[in-house]
């Protein structure tokens, strides 16, 4: 049961609870289990939910809910890997409800009839009362911390015990109305301190790590003058000593450069792929060599200078040689 588990997690892991946190959550479970139950909420009757089987309303097989609060992360989790962690049965459209019975008003008419009997003499009644609280005191028992209880099994029975019931019963009020399904819960809960938190990899662009170069006067009016000299893309982000830019405006010089070829545009979004779909498969783990190759798209050919050239900038990383050589996002280190 996942008050019992949660219960032991919290004295074994949290320690004293901040004095915010389980009146807020509570609220906020209130508000939006009554606005789920509002929207996605069904109520049958005996037959209907005979027809439907144990079907449950709605169910979700895992969560991963975490709470990140004074310094600490709550994560609750699916405990018993065989059940969902929460489900929801349908509701109920013919539930027999009993009214609030008038019980001080039943006593005292009882009492009074007692009196009227005895043409408006109280001593019957009263001897009656005394009788009754003498039975009341002798089953009552004081708990351990410290409250009265009246153990009913000490009560004696009345004598016509089946026509008293009966006519107890007959001043019962009962109606028909709907009532919410019992959520099943199966959760855990462990507790993190937020510095044990793995961090999620940063994904970085080569945009955002390579600078674009200054634009040198003798090239710009060399190139304005000749404007289908092809460009080497490589050349611009990588060859720090020899670097031409297409498609820019100097506004100072008053020169338009020729727009971008599309070749060049091509290679552009070529790299950038290639480097994001390497940084993806990669991930936060470790990954050989024939990993990689297994999924990627593209020819070996194609990708692993891409993935040397990674290397080599600091977004990725290699440890080992040969079979045990693996790649990792350098940013974790």
């Amino acid at each position: 049961m996942s008050r019992s588990r949660i219960t032991s997690d919290a004295k074994e892991l949290l320690g004293d609870s901040p004095l915010e946190l389980g009146p807020t959550l509570k609220l906020v479970g209130d508000i939006l289990t009554s606005r789920w139950h509002d929207v996605h909420g069904i109520n049958l009757d005996r037959d209907e939910r005979k027809a439907r089987g144990n079907k449950p309303l709605a169910s979700v097989e895992n969560i991963d809910i975490e709470i990140k609060t004074h310094g600490k992360i709550l994560k609750i989790e699916r405990d018993q890997e065989h059940k969902p962690a929460v489900s929801v049965p349908v509701g109920l459209s013919d539930k027999l409800v009993t009214a609030t019975m008038p019980h001080a008003w039943i006593e005292g008419i009882l009492l009074q009839t007692l009196i009227s009997v005895f043409e408006g003499d109280a001593t019957y009644a009263n001897k009656i009362a005394s009788l009754i609280n003498g039975w009341i005191d002798d089953a009552t028992i004081e708990t351990d911390d410290g409250k009265l209880k009246i153990d009913q099994s000490k009560l004696p029975e009345p004598k016509n015990a089946v026509d008293v019931a009966e006519m107890l019963d007959s001043m019962k009020r009962t109606f028909v109305s709907k009532s919410k399904g019992t959520t099943q819960l199966n959760l855990k809960m462990s507790i993190l301190d937020v510095e044990d938190m793995v961090r999620s990899p940063i994904m970085i662009d080569d945009r955002d790590i390579i600078a674009i170069p200054d634009v040198d006067n003798t090239r710009i009016n060399s190139m304005s003058r000749h404007p289908t000299t092809p460009l080497d893309i490589t050349a611009i982000m990588d060859d720090s000593s020899d670097k031409e830019v297409l498609g820019m405006r100097d506004e100072s010089l008053g020169v338009a450069l020729s727009p971008p070829l599309l070749e060049t545009t091509a290679v552009v979004t070529d790299r950038e792929e290639l480097s994001t779909t390497l940084i993806d498969v990669i991930g936060i783990e470790g990954r050989t060599i024939g990993y990689i190759g297994k999924n990627m798209a593209s020819d070996k050919d194609t990708w692993k200078p891409r993935l040397e050239a990674l290397v080599e900038s600091g977004i990725l990383r290699k440890e080992g040689v040969r079979r045990s050589c693996r790649y990792y996002l350098g940013v974790l280190q």
